[in-house]
């Protein structure tokens, strides 16, 4: 009888160790945010093109409400109410993804923030484009193009790799490169 007493004990000793690290932690305190966007997610739009943002006020206590844009305030209202609808026109910093938030100042001073992004795509559709060889010159395999420019008609070519780097004019019927017209890169160098 004392043989289980005392396995009783020891199985309640572990489980008052183990128990608090099994039990979900419900003391943790959400941030309580008087207003905030509609959507859950971030916001996606095309340039040029308005989109209306519904904002959710939940709280009597907001005093004042910013909009605020890619660090701009763009709106505020000033004891704000229910539920806000306000045109939106992402356009002023141009494309990419900036950040958008809400911020509440609160009748005792506090503020709290609701934060996205607003992502902006072109609303110009991409053109296909297709090449087609019209002619082709003959070219040294050994060089290591880097860039290629004509001047008056004379095609020049600079090319790379350690001790072969160069600059020289290239004869564009032929591929050969022009000796006279020719600049070797010390071998330290690479060019591009």
């Amino acid at each position: 009888m004392k043989k289980y007493v005392v396995i009783g004990l020891v199985v309640l000793l572990i489980g008052a160790m183990i128990f608090p690290f099994l039990k979900k932690d419900t003391d943790v305190e959400t941030e309580f945010i008087p207003a905030q966007f509609a959507f859950k997610d971030n916001l996606a739009t095309k340039w040029n093109q308005d989109v209306v943002l519904s904002i959710n006020v939940t709280s009597d206590d907001v005093e004042k409400l910013d909009l605020v844009y890619n660090d701009s305030i763009f709106h505020t209202w000033e004891h704000p109410k229910g539920q806000i609808k306000f045109p939106f026109n992402a356009d002023y910093y141009g494309l990419g993804t900036k950040p958008i938030s809400l911020i509440s100042t609160l009748k005792n001073g506090e503020t709290r923030e609701d934060n996205r992004f607003v992502r902006v795509l072109s609303d110009v559709v991409p053109q296909v484009w297709f090449a087609k060889v019209v002619s082709s010159y003959p070219h040294l395999t050994s060089s290591y193009t880097q860039g290629l420019e004509f001047n008056n008609g004379t095609l020049y070519e600079g090319t790379g790799q350690y001790g072969e780097s160069m600059v020289a004019q290239v004869d564009l019927n032929s591929g050969i490169v022009n000796q006279s017209k020719y600049v070797k890169l010390d071998n330290n160098y690479f060019g591009e």
